[in-house]
């Protein structure tokens, strides 16, 4: 079945939703097909132009793959440039941005200045993109990851590891999908990141391998769900005790299992 975005109402029913957009193409041997970097931007266009359609807005932290998806998903199905907010760090060079200017909020962030050793230059790469994340994360209401690399040779943090690590911290629910493999089919296999969404639910996102059926499921999802992501700043009372009934129901559903 071919996903068209024509096929979907003009019923706004994620407006007032912040959604992050974490991921990236990952390394080659973490790809889940042989296809897997068409699959990941093709599931980056089809999402987007769905949750500008319904009213939602879009964070994402830059990355040269999937921005300027963005920014022409955005050009084509939203209400206004503000749906889209791409964030970036001056710690590296963004002259690349500038076609995109006008066409989508762009939040350029100070690179931090520290002293370091030339062999330390990682380290202030990793300073400044931690910055960055809780920029992303400080007014968005849940995240939605896919595919991610892993680093696992390197001593760059996971970008999709660290946005999730620092969402739930935050009580903010992360929707991570495994089906394209890299960090965020890691993360999809600990439920602890979205105690909202069901064992059947996960299972469906899991099985699902077919990039154009996966972005209406995940959208179907968070309209379920939308109504509690955009209130839970302003009753935080209701959602701690929302997070402690959820957590505690799935408890006792793997103890009785």
């Amino acid at each position: 079945m071919k996903f068209d975005i024509n096929d979907y109402s003009q019923k706004q029913s994620l407006k007032g939703l912040s959604i992050v957009l974490s991921g990236s193409i990952p390394e080659r041997d973490a790809w889940a097909t042989e296809i897997t970097d068409f699959e990941i931007l093709e599931f980056v266009s089809s999402f987007s132009a769905l949750v500008f359609k319904k009213g939602g807005k879009i964070i994402h932290g830059a990355h040269p793959s999937f921005t300027p998806i963005l920014v022409n998903e955005c050009e084509k199905f939203a209400n206004s440039h503000k749906q889209l907010s791409i964030v970036a760090s001056e710690f590296f060079n963004l002259d690349w941005l500038k076609p995109f200017e006008g066409k989508c909020e762009i939040v350029k962030l100070p690179s931090l200045q520290m002293r370091a050793l030339p062999s330390e230059k990682d380290i202030i790469r990793n300073t400044n993109l931690t910055e960055l994340r809780h920029y992303l994360l400080k007014d968005c209401n849940c995240l939605v990851s896919v595919g991610g690399k892993l680093h696992e040779r390197s001593k760059i943090k996971s970008g999709v590891l660290e946005e999730v690590q620092l969402a739930s911290n935050n009580q903010i629910v992360s929707y991570n999908l495994s089906s394209f493999g890299g960090k965020a089919d890691h993360m999809a296999r600990n439920s602890f990141y979205n105690p909202m969404i069901s064992k059947k639910q996960q299972q469906i996102l899991d099985s699902i391998s077919e990039v154009t059926f996966l972005p209406s499921v995940i959208i179907s999802i968070l309209e379920k769900h939308a109504f509690v992501l955009r209130n839970y700043k302003k009753s935080k009372i209701f959602t701690n005790t929302l997070f402690r009934l959820i957590y505690g129901l799935r408890s006792k559903d793997k103890i009785n299992k």
